[in-house]
């Protein structure tokens, strides 16, 4: 007998975040293994109604929580260890608790051990559905997402392509080449955060500051160092235009068409942690499409072991980055062998399917140790 899930979500809910659960669920649904209801509620996990966090039952007895928060900040005006006893709280109210950004040293510090890892983000959809899910018919955001569904219109409008983003079309398999570096083989595109363009406290503030300023320190680095071999810079906005002129890319090549064309051509992906030290998006979507990573060192934990040297390598300073990158050109068999594994981990636990069928596994086993 198939299990039953309800899925019950906030309507204020951001959907991006969200998006690779609802995707997950629908498509365990339509490949027949669970049976899926959907919830519209006024109730949120967190007084924050808009954190991208969801709730499921199973076949009504076994209630699972799903945040995929960057970091532990639920509430911004508290403190972290504040936000860490909120979390405590709220485990009482689950039998499961799955988070994106889990860390194994705050959660030593909770009285509760029912939390578990969830895995990589990365914005995948399956037809739209959760973006529907958040729409009102006819509105401006509805219109959006009818031009979406069409290359041609998203290209007229400079508007994203959902079908970019389709899952079950991805192709993720490793390029075979005689040689993986020339000319755009080494990619690293990603933006720069406002320090001041909300109200934040102050350790928030510095937080922002510091990510810039790394994030333009290797982009500059790797211009002067890789030369044509690199295709990198920060996206266009009104601060970066302010704060890093040098580096503003043109929106052509940040679209987020081209910039996964720009993933797939590339050889070397580099990432940085993103808001929170939370592991950022880019490494889910290189992962996607098996490709070799240099990235800061991961400040959560993840399930399946993914781990360095076999998914990726590290990096702590400019020349650190610059010393790993050259060290998968000078022997480009570990590049091969780690896009290898990073093709094995997206299929075993960042497709959405597996990564919601894994929770899904991982808590019946459990709850059945319990009866």
């Amino acid at each position: 007998m198939k299990m039953h899930v309800s899925l019950f979500y906030h309507k204020a809910i951001t959907p991006p975040h969200a998006n690779q659960i609802f995707t997950g669920f629908k498509a365990l649904s339509k490949q027949g293994l669970i049976q899926l209801s959907l919830h519209q509620t006024n109730e949120s996990v967190f007084v924050d109604a808009s954190l991208p966090i969801v709730r499921a039952c199973i076949d009504g007895e076994v209630n699972l929580i799903y945040d995929t928060l960057d970091g532990y900040r639920f509430d911004h005006s508290c403190s972290l260890q504040e936000n860490v006893k909120l979390l405590d709280k709220v485990l009482n109210s689950c039998d499961f608790y799955f988070k994106r950004s889990f860390s194994s040293a705050l959660n030593s510090t909770l009285t509760n051990t029912n939390i578990y890892r969830l895995g990589l983000n990365v914005k995948l959809h399956n037809e739209l559905y959760s973006e529907l899910l958040h729409t009102k018919l006819l509105s401006k955001e509805f219109a959006k997402l009818l031009i979406g569904k069409s290359r041609t219109l998203a290209n007229l409008f400079n508007q994203e392509y959902y079908g970019d983003h389709l899952f079950q079309t991805l192709n993720s398999l490793p390029a075979i080449k005689k040689d993986y570096f020339y000319p755009n083989s080494i990619l690293y595109l990603t933006r720069s955060r406002d320090p001041y363009g909300q109200a934040l406290p102050e350790d928030l503030v510095e937080e922002r500051h510091s990510m810039n300023e790394l994030r333009a320190a290797c982009i500059r680095a790797c211009r002067k160092e890789f030369g044509s071999y690199f295709v990198g810079g920060i996206s266009d906005s009104a601060f970066a235009r302010s704060a890093y002129p040098d580096l503003v890319m043109p929106k052509s090549l940040t679209r987020q068409s081209n910039y996964f064309r720009l993933i797939q051509e590339a050889s070397i992906c580099v990432a940085t942690n993103g808001l929170h030290d939370s592991i950022g998006w880019k490494v889910a979507e290189y992962v996607s499409y098996s490709k070799a990573i240099v990235s800061e060192p991961l400040k959560y934990d993840l399930p399946g072991n993914f781990s360095t040297p076999a998914n990726y390598l590290t990096f702590d300073s400019v020349d650190s980055l610059l010393n790993q990158i050259n060290y998968l050109r000078q022997n480009q068999d570990k590049l091969i062998a780690m896009m290898k594994s990073n093709y094995a981990y997206y299929h075993n636990w960042v497709r959405p399917d597996a990564m919601v069928l894994n929770t899904l596994l991982k808590a019946m086993s459990l709850q059945s140790q319990l009866v």
